[in-house]
């Protein structure tokens, strides 16, 4: 197991620090390790098994605590008193109504507090208000090139195009590689919907002229709804039937697409030609606009972002 050492050390750093630690990252990119690895360290350096109080609310044992009041008695319960109580919650977004667990230890005394979630639900809107001030991200990548050498024991002419298919997910690194396994594992963590070339047509805010030829490519993740394909293109059909701007097309077409999947993770990519540059002024006809529009993983996750320009672009 590679040691993280640049997350490590940002942890070490705010140790004992009165803010909460919000470690932020695509999934499987090593959060859950990063904690083991940094619970570690404070047994090393004098912290007691009593004062580690660790849920990964992936485990089932922990299925119970998925209720926020119990998850609450639960913690409350195993404070010590007179010393600092180091509290982990891993993937805390999968319990309803967390903030309110979060927020009530943040006020007690001797509580250190830490907690992962992928990037999609930490510090959305809502969260992000109550935690103001009150919290530290540290945003956590997959593996850099030197970790997966370290990890592999690659040479770096070999290790570089492996390390460009797997995006430097740490599991990959550590198992037996072949194409078929590691194509497999990728396409569990990024299940995504694409629709590509959906036809609309708008008209220019600025010029009232025409935007014509226009293809949109939508992607998402899914996470409990699955939309109907043709609801997307009439999503995309729908926004632009009034006066717009190319670039608040993909936005307004991200944000629906948010609301009714229930998914944080979206990506619109649009090309158009408008007839304000064809038709008048400088008239260049060959010309388009290209634009993206990158919510959740598809903004934070490199690898995700790459696999849908090369699905989505020309």
């Amino acid at each position: 197991m590679v040691q993280r050492k640049e997350y490590l050390d940002q942890l070490i750093n705010w140790k004992d620090e009165q803010v909460i630690k919000v470690v932020t990252g695509i999934r499987r990119c090593g959060k859950s390790t990063l904690l083991l690895q940094f619970q570690q360290w404070l047994k090393e350096n004098g912290v007691t098994d009593e004062q580690i109080v660790s849920v990964n609310f992936e485990e089932l044992e922990y299925e119970e605590l998925l209720d926020y009041k119990k998850l609450y008695q639960y913690l409350k319960e195993r404070l010590v008193s007179g010393k600092t109580t180091y509290i982990f919650l891993d993937e805390i977004q999968k319990v309803s109504s967390f903030e309110k667990v979060v927020d009530s230890l943040y006020v007690k005394p001797n509580v250190d507090l830490y907690i992962t979630g992928s990037n999609a639900y930490m510090l959305s809107g809502d969260l992000a208000t109550l935690l103001t001030g009150r919290y530290v991200e540290i945003k956590m990548l997959p593996l850099s090139f030197g970790e997966f050498l370290s990890m592999t024991g690659l040479e770096p002419e070999q290790g570089f195009p492996e390390y460009l298919r797997s995006g430097g997910m740490p599991y990959i690194a550590a198992m037996n590689r072949t194409d078929e396994k590691v194509s497999t594992y990728l396409e569990g963590i990024y299940n995504t919907v694409i629709v590509k070339d959906i036809d609309i047509f708008s008209y220019c805010e600025h010029h009232m002229a025409l935007m014509y030829d226009m293809k949109v490519s939508v992607a998402y993740l899914p996470k409990d709804k699955v939309l109907g394909l043709s609801k997307i293109a009439r999503i995309c059909d729908m926004v632009g039937k009034r006066l717009q701007l190319q670039e608040r097309i993909g936005s307004d077409i991200a944000e629906i697409i948010m609301e009714v999947s229930g998914s944080e993770d979206v990506a619109v990519y649009i090309e158009g030609c408008h007839s304000c540059m064809s038709a008048r002024g400088i008239k260049k006809h060959n010309a388009k606009t290209v634009t993206t529009t990158l919510r959740g993983a598809f903004d934070t996750d490199s690898t995700l972002k790459w696999h849908f320009m090369m699905q989505a672009g020309k």
